[in-house]
């Protein structure tokens, strides 16, 4: 915004103010507010090209959409370049320098001094910070280089329930993000995030999607000391399956610090830094989950078993929404699994019509990033046993497949594993 004020003529010696405190930032001022990254998308499918944006409000910086045109701060400022009447008197104070100087490139204003430029050494200086320096050197941990963004998006994100961890299967490396990741190869990590019992919003929550609000005893985070969470809108490391300790690391009100819950889930904050003072925290402060990279991974969502589909189903569809639309918004790799019925839902009844409406409002929705494992697992019922033969006929996975009445046994998973890698090969993924 302010570069493009500059372009217009006004102000040109405070041109790229912005851009100068976005440097400033990505030098480690407030680093435990601002986290950048660097994303690209070859093939467009987003709309950008290249961006460079804020990973907690995915805000872009700079970018360059499907035209080729460059944006900075939502201005298209190619687009005001080439169509803006009397550019070329109005760029009059502007001037291109020569290598002679030191840069290749620049844009001045009109005493000399460079808002922009680009120097012999193909460095990208803005108002004298040398940010292609910057990104290679001094801010690592803060910054996402080229090379790891390029790697992330191939790494698989499984968010889920108890059938992504994988209960029912005899052994941790036979789930199926485990025997996902054998058949992708060493080169491609693959994270197992499926906690069993898990509603969708609790999986939303995880994933960063849907903020939490939360309360501490005492109203402040204090100096060094643990403070316990008096109230909380979204308890997504509680699961009715186990009582186990969880934690995840995030911001609260923009300090960072460790959400953790105890046997008795009883939940808790830890600053990760003591400091001097405490922080006072308003009521219902914001609690955002540090994701790290995973957002820019390819995503395999398989969410809605545990939601009530009956009386719940908005909310459970709308949290699944919520994780496609937290991921970056240049990175289109996802996969939206089908809900399964359980045995004792066999076509006709009323939870299986609700399964059933479920699934096609997911299909509607992301009709290339749907995956109808149930569909599939049911194709593949052995003929040649009768009670597979009669769950095929009931529209139920099968019971040679299957652990229990929904989750599944090391070949159901196996099975599974596979469909997903196949899906993953046709898109190129």
């Amino acid at each position: 915004a302010a570069f493009a004020t500059a372009a217009q003529g006004a102000k040109a010696d405070n041109a790229l103010q912005d851009a100068a405190a976005f440097a400033t930032a990505a030098q480690g001022a407030k680093a435990d507010k601002l986290r950048t990254e660097l994303v690209l998308d070859a093939a467009g499918r987003s709309g950008w090209l290249f961006a460079i944006r804020d990973a907690i409000a995915k805000r872009m910086a700079l970018s360059v959409d499907r035209e080729g045109h460059v944006w900075i701060a939502g201005f298209d400022v190619t687009d005001f370049f080439q169509n803006q009447a009397g550019i070329v008197s109005l760029l009059s104070s502007f001037k291109k320098i020569t290598g002679r100087s030191g840069y290749l490139f620049a844009i001045t204003d009109e005493f000399l001094r460079i808002c922009f430029g680009v120097n012999k050494a193909g460095h990208v200086v803005i108002d004298g910070i040398n940010l292609t320096s910057l990104l290679r050197t001094d801010i690592t941990g803060q910054f996402t280089a080229i090379s790891t963004v390029l790697d992330s998006n191939d790494d698989v994100w499984c968010l889920g329930d108890s059938l992504t961890e994988g209960a029912g299967s005899t052994a941790s490396n036979l789930t199926y993000p485990s025997v996902l990741s054998g058949l992708l190869g060493v080169s491609r990590s693959v994270l197992n995030a499926g906690i069993g019992g898990q509603i969708a919003t609790q999986i939303a929550a995880r994933s960063g999607a849907d903020p939490v609000l939360i309360d501490l005893s005492g109203g402040e985070i204090p100096a060094s000391a643990t403070a316990i969470v008096t109230a909380n809108t979204n308890a997504f490391l509680t699961t009715p399956a186990t009582t186990s300790a969880r934690a995840a690391n995030g911001w609260l009100d923009g300090v960072y610090g460790t959400l953790s819950k105890d046997n008795s889930d009883v939940y808790s904050f830890q600053r990760a830094v003591a400091v001097a003072d405490p922080h006072p925290l308003p009521k219902e402060a914001v609690f955002e989950i540090d994701t790290a990279l995973l957002p820019d991974r390819t995503v395999i969502i398989w969410a809605g078993r545990n939601d009530n589909l009956i009386t719940s189903a908005d909310a459970a569809f709308d949290s699944v929404v919520a994780m496609v639309e937290g991921l970056t918004p240049v990175n289109p790799r996802f996969v939206i699994m089908s809900v399964l019925n359980a045995d004792d839902e066999p076509i006709g009844s009323a939870y299986y019509d609700a399964i059933m409406a479920f699934n096609k409002r997911l299909k509607v929705k992301y009709p290339r990033n749907y995956l109808d494992v149930r569909a599939l697992l049911i194709q593949a019922h052995n003929s040649g046993l009768p009670s597979d033969v009669a769950d095929a006929a009931n529209d139920i996975p099968p019971g040679s497949l299957r652990s229990d009445k929904i989750h599944f046994n090391d070949i159901g998973y196996a099975l599974i594993a596979l469909f997903v890698k196949i899906f993953l090969d046709n898109k190129g993924w």
